[in-house]
Order: structure tokens, then C-alpha cells, then sequence
């Protein structure tokens, strides 16, 4: 008995010093993984500057998703066989938000523990609002394509709008309809989202101002039928319908002014210029419809038609708005570490803020006070299913 206690004894001995020596060797692990970190934050010993990309690439908004990460690598690719950034190559590592706003909280969360210095996206306005404190909080300069007017009154320094925000876009859009089309009574039919509910004022404020009178019909993403928002617009009399929404239900709306006869003209958002919605649709469907858009790739612009080219030759295929937001993305982010001469995020918004005559194929980018760098958009109309540059509008 005397000789099992004393091995029982020895064997409890021998656990405790495993156990000790093993947590001694985890702590050490830890260590040296924070010490890793740390020093990758400071982007001085690590070989590449690091961005983080937070956009949809699963789910209802997973094409544009891709495009936004083909236009990010392009332009990264270029920015790399240049020599890079401050003798450094850049890097970027997505996440896919999925669109969704909780989910886009978790990237970018993730993102900034990675120790980017500074963040492209999210892409969506709905997306984009409850991460500002985020990137505001943890000072990352943060580029977003998104373009709800609400974002340009955030006072968020560290947030900078790479599209034309929807008061620009919408404006135009209504200006034209009025100015161009002569139209007399207006159809405005929106998503009752971020991005739709923005557009939608933007558009009626400009109609009270030059006394056109106007209908206002929203719709929820994922809605299948606009049937009785269609028919309560034709009942109204409205000779110009202004559409402001997604891909899918854009299809939809147009699909249905075709089923139901509606002689107006049309005038939509930036998507109706996108090959992935224009895909969703029949040719009659969208013959003639305009847009006030980002990017058309028959635009003589040399700048556009650089772009054009070079995407086509990578990905055998033509770059849409999204591509070209955030390939212009990264290429203004690339020049302000470069003036900057640091990583540094606050030398890097300081930077951003001081963009002045950056050309890009989106337009030249000049920082205005609310972090808006562009103030330009194109009137495009459809013609075989092609958009096509009818004329250049800039809004100072």
C-alpha cells in the first residue's frame, strides 16, 4: 500500500509540473503572436502595407461583390509592377460582408484587428452607417462607394466617399427629366432602403423647387410585385418615371411597365448602367431608358478608356461602376500614403482630405469638407441593352 501511494504521488507531481511547463510554453506563444502583431501594426518591419476590403461577395449582392474585388486587384497589380508604396508592395485581404450590416460590423472589426492601415468599403449606404463610429473610434481611414446623402453629414474624418453621393446622382437624374425630357408629372419609385429613401429626397426637394409635381411609391428589397405602385403612377398621369433601386428589383419594376402598358419615359439610378442588371432584363424592357451613372466604357474620356482596356485584357469582360469606384479607390488611397510618406492613419486622412485634381476613371477627385471626393457624374442612355454617354455632368 505504502509503495502505490508513494507512485500515486510521484505520478500527481509529474501531471502538475506537465501542466506548468505547458502553460510557461502557451504564455510564450501568446507573446510572441502579440509581439508579431504589434509590430505589423506599425508597418515598419513587415514587408507590405496591408488593406482591408469589406464587401459583399456571397449573397444577394455577390456580383457586384466580385467587381469590387476585380477593380481593387487591377489596380493593385499596377500600383505593385510600379515599385508599390513607399518602397513597400500592397497588399489587400477581403471579407465578405454579404451586404448585411451586422455582418459588416464583424469585418470590419476583423479588419482592424489585422492592423490594415486603412479600409475599402463597405459598399452599400446601410452597410456603411453603423460602421462609421468603427473606423471613427479606431482612426482607419476608411474609402466607401455607398452613396446615401446622409453620409456627407456624419462628421466623420476618417470617411471618405469615393462615388457621387445620390445628391449629386439624383439631382442630375431629376434636372435632366425636367430640363431635357420636358416631363410634366413625375413617378419617383424607390427602395424604402438607405440608398432609396436618400434618392427619393433629394429628388422631390429639387421638384417642389421648380413646382413639378411628383408620386412617391416606395418597395422593400426582395418585393416580386410593383404592380400596385405601377398602377397607382399610371392612374396619376405621370408622364416620367424616376427608378431608384437594386439590380433585382429593378428588373422587376421594368419587367412590369412593359406588362402593363406604361407609356413614360425612364429615368433610373447608377445600377441601370451595370451589365449584371441590364442581364436581368429583355432588350425592350430598357430601350431608352437614361441613367445617371459613374462610368460608361464607351466614353472617349483617354483615362476611361485606359481602364476599360485594362480590365478587359485581365478579365475578358467590360469593367462596370463598381469596378471602377474601387479600382479609383485604391489608386487615391496608394497616392495619399505616398504624399502622406507614411502609414500612419492619421497622416493618411490628412492626406485624403487634401485630394485635389486626382483623375481616375470615376473623375477627378477633389476632397470637398464632408469627405465627398466626387462631384461629377454621366447621363447615359440604353440602347441594345449598351449604355451609352449622352453628357457629362459636374456639380460644384
Amino acid at each position: 500500500m505504502k509503495l502505490k501511494k508513494i507512485i500515486s504521488e510521484i505520478l500527481a507531481i509529474s501531471l502538475a509540473l506537465s501542466i506548468l511547463l505547458t502553460g510557461c510554453s502557451s504564455s510564450k506563444q501568446a507573446s510572441s503572436k502579440n509581439q508579431n502583431s504589434s509590430s505589423s501594426s506599425n508597418n515598419t518591419t513587415s514587408g507590405s502595407i496591408l488593406i482591408g476590403v469589406s464587401t459583399g461577395l456571397t449573397g444577394s449582392f455577390a456580383a457586384d461583390g466580385e467587381k469590387v474585388k476585380d477593380g481593387v486587384l487591377l489596380a493593385i497589380d499596377e500600383i505593385n509592377q510600379e515599385g508599390g508604396v513607399l518602397g513597400k508592395k500592397l497588399e489587400a485581404t477581403f471579407e465578405d460582408d454579404q451586404d448585411n450590416p451586422t455582418m459588416a460590423v464583424n469585418t470590419v472589426n476583423k479588419l482592424i484587428g489585422e492592423h490594415v492601415v486603412a479600409l475599402i468599403g463597405p459598399t452599400l449606404s446601410a452597410t456603411v452607417m453603423p460602421v462609421s463610429s468603427i473606423v471613427q473610434k479606431y482612426k482607419v481611414p476608411t474609402l466607401t462607394g455607398a452613396t446615401s446623402p446622409k453620409l456627407l453629414t456624419m462628421n466623420n474624418p476618417y470617411l471618405f466617399m469615393i462615388r457621387a453621393s445620390d445628391s449629386i446622382t439624383a439631382r442630375v437624374a431629376a434636372t435632366f427629366a425636367v430640363q431635357n425630357l420636358k416631363a410634366k408629372k413625375i413617378g419617383i419609385l424607390y427602395n424604402s432602403d438607405e440608398m432609396g429613401t436618400g434618392a427619393k429626397g433629394v429628388i422631390e426637394d429639387y421638384l417642389k423647387s421648380v413646382g413639378i409635381p411628383f408620386v412617391s411609391e416606395g418597395h422593400n428589397t426582395g418585393d416580386k410585385d410593383m404592380t400596385g405602385q405601377l398602377t397607382k403612377m399610371k392612374n396619376a398621369g405621370v408622364d416620367t418615371l424616376m427608378v431608384w433601386t437594386h439590380d433585382q428589383e429593378a428588373a422587376v419594376i421594368m419587367r412590369q411597365i412593359k406588362e402593363l402598358n406604361l407609356k413614360v419615359n425612364v429615368v433610373g439610378n447608377p445600377g441601370f448602367a451595370m451589365p449584371q442588371e441590364l442581364n436581368l432584363m429583355d432588350k425592350d424592357w430598357v430601350e431608352g431608358v437614361y441613367t445617371a451613372t459613374d462610368i460608361v466604357t464607351d466614353d472617349p474620356n483617354t483615362v476611361v478608356q485606359d481602364f476599360v482596356k485594362k480590365f478587359n485584357d485581365r478579365y475578358h469582360t467590360l469593367p462596370d461602376l463598381y469596378a471602377s469606384a474601387y479600382y479609383s479607390a485604391v489608386k487615391v488611397l496608394a497616392d495619399a500614403i505616398k504624399r502622406a510618406g507614411s502609414t500612419d492613419s492619421d497622416k493618411i486622412s490628412e492626406a485624403l482630405r487634401q485630394t485635389k485634381d486626382f483623375k481616375t476613371p470615376e473623375g477627378t477627385y477633389t476632397t470637398d469638407s464632408s469627405g465627398a471626393l466626387l462631384h461629377e457624374c454621366i447621363i447615359a442612355q440604353i440602347k441594345d441593352k449598351t449604355p451609352h454617354a449622352v453628357t457629362h455632368v459636374s456639380v460644384k
